[in-house]
């Protein structure tokens, strides 16, 4: 069986490596097509996996149609998205409108400002406008050509939802043309705060029920359509063992014999917001609490890659028994860094962070997880959707305080008998990581269900309503129109650059 795999950049694979690798030892082919060959790491996690399996290969994704096309589809696409976070689902989640509104061109936010589109019906009329709009980009020869020369079983994707991706008319010509399809959800987060799909694939590979509920209430795909696997991303951290305690406590220089709290870094949306500052503070008032627990425990802050820099300025150094580790920030791709990172929190006592999947991670090791929801990172923390299935009373594996004090007693607790604190990550391992079992690999799953897929008859082309038909009779032209206005602005645009 030939697989097609689309994907936005190299680290992408990261989400499916052990579903990829699996269906590779079982002697399937798995092309990887991506849109950009640079960004973390460019291509070293591909070229690592074809070293190991000659059936797996890659190549960059030729540019598709002209210029004004491509930005036409864009512009289109930002205005759908920017008006789904409009809605009554994100009024309590600001930052993600804040986000989007970053992206979206003026016209579309000064358009949905407008007095007769403030209301609930007016954002639904407009979305409906620019939805039309969006199914009425025509797919391109190169596309078609692409896909027929491959000549794949199935077409997968993944992350789909990245909002300049053209992975969507990818979808939708694979969709028309009887293309076996699918999508991989990657994150955590994808299919609550990135873009809408645009075209509902034949499967939506899923990790858990919680984003099974998403897919069919934010997306509208059908429940027949939705495969709950578990999340390959995490399959290594059960396989994974541990560096011996004294040789890693000894590599930061730090006591062995002393238990160490874990500080795990996010990368929040208000980027002008340091968080090394904040764990400076954090840092003060344990050493001024009145428990000598807190005054003398040590401190490991693990910093996030993409905010490594923010600790060239902050004293850290001064400050007895803690530690910057790694100084500059990696991201666990490669095999020894998976290592260091599984070693931090595998000797951790007690984890602590505001937002970050590093928390997931330490779940699956089984450790206590804890926040103090500050007020000055509330729109990453409590204003995300993603965020308050870790608060969720039922599953959720944070202990969250709404106070210093409170967080110190959550920490005293954790140190002095962490086994009491960790029953929520086991519990929040069993619901939202791997909820087929605990001992069901993700990547398995995955693997079977595709083969399961690839037997099926072949998927029919997509049939569209009436009114879908009708609606597309009026927005194509109109799409064309918008696209030629382009081409001609571009056109005069290269014509004024070249008498200069």
């Amino acid at each position: 069986m030939k697989i097609l795999f689309f994907i936005f950049q190299p680290s992408d694979v990261r989400w499916v490596e052990t579903g990829v690798n699996e269906l590779a030892a079982r002697g399937h082919d798995i092309h990887f097509m991506m849109e950009r060959d640079r960004g973390q790491l460019s291509t070293e996690v591909l070229d690592v996996m074809q070293r190991q399996y000659a059936n797996i290969t890659y190549q960059l994704l030729p540019e598709v149609g002209p210029r004004s096309w491509i930005s036409t589809a864009r512009y289109v696409r930002s205005a759908v998205e920017y008006l789904r976070y409009l809605q009554q689902a994100y009024r309590d989640a600001p930052a993600l409108l804040a986000r989007i509104g970053r992206r979206t061109p003026l016209g579309v936010a000064r358009l949905a400002r407008l007095p007769v589109f403030r209301s609930r019906v007016g954002v639904a009329m407009l979305s409906a406008i620019y939805r039309a709009l969006d199914a009425a980009a025509p797919c391109h020869s190169e596309i078609v050509e692409l896909l027929q020369s491959q000549a794949p079983d199935i077409v997968l994707f993944t992350p789909l939802v990245v909002l300049n991706s053209v992975q969507p008319y990818y979808l939708a010509t694979a969709r028309q043309a009887g293309l076996r399809t699918g999508y991989c959800v990657g994150s955590w987060d994808h299919l609550s705060s990135k873009a809408l799909l645009r075209d509902i694939p034949d499967r939506v590979f899923v990790w858990n029920d919680i984003q099974r509920d998403e897919a069919q209430r934010m997306h509208r795909v059908p429940a027949s359509r939705i495969v709950v696997t578990g999340a390959q991303v995490f399959d290594f951290w059960f396989d994974l063992r541990p560096t011996s305690r004294e040789v890693f406590c000894r590599r930061l220089d730090i006591d062995s014999a002393k238990p160490y709290i874990l500080y795990v870094c996010s990368s929040p949306f208000l980027r002008s917001m340091a968080e090394s500052r904040y764990v400076m503070r954090w840092i003060t008032g344990l050493r001024s609490s009145g428990n000598p627990v807190l005054r003398d425990v040590t401190v490991v802050i693990r910093p996030h890659p993409k905010r490594a820099h923010e600790w060239r300025e902050v004293p850290w150094r001064r400050r007895p028994n803690v530690v910057l580790w790694p100084v500059g920030g990696t991201l666990p791709f490669h095999k020894d860094e998976k290592a260091d990172y599984f070693d931090s929190l595998y000797h951790a006592r007690v984890v602590v962070g505001l937002n970050t999947s590093a928390m997931v991670e330490s779940a699956v090791l089984n450790k206590p997880v804890l926040t103090i929801l500050a007020p000055e990172f509330q729109e990453s923390q409590t204003g995300t959707l993603h965020f308050r299935y870790l608060m969720n009373a039922d599953y959720g594996l944070l202990h969250v305080a709404k106070s210093v004090a409170e967080h110190h007693g959550h920490l005293i607790a954790a140190l002095q008998h962490p086994e009491n604190m960790a029953a929520r990550s086991g519990q929040f391992v069993n619901h939202f990581i791997r909820p087929r079992g605990r001992d069901v690999t993700a990547g398995q799953v995955f693997a079977d269900e595709i083969e399961s897929f690839g037997r099926n008859d072949a998927v029919e082309a997509e049939r569209q309503s009436i009114a879908s038909d009708m609606a597309l009779c009026i927005a194509r032209p109109v799409f064309a129109a918008i696209v030629a206005m382009r081409g001609r602005r571009a056109r005069g645009d290269d014509n004024r650059l070249r008498r200069v």
